[in-house]
């Protein structure tokens, strides 16, 4: 559980750069990160169809080297 770990890093990734970080991840191997990008667009376009692009993903690493992915509003600030 999640609930000590510290968060090191966090990216706000917009709709429209989903699929530009997923390829970027392929190549230097982040597969399980991948993974859970091409999820979360997903779900963004299940939920909100067209208006999807009002949605963005925030990529969260811990310091045990774990990561979350959670889908917030276009308009979140870190």
């Amino acid at each position: 559980m999640r609930c000590n770990m510290r968060i090191t890093q966090k990216t706000l990734i917009d709709y429209n750069q989903i699929d530009s970080v997923i390829q970027i991840q392929r190549f230097v191997g982040g597969k399980e990160y991948v993974t859970m990008l091409f999820n979360a667009k997903q779900d963004i376009n299940r939920l909100y169809g067209r208006m999807s692009p009002n949605y963005s993903v925030l990529a969260s690493v811990y310091e045990d080297k774990t990561t979350s992915v959670e889908v917030v509003p276009h308009d979140y600030q870190l």
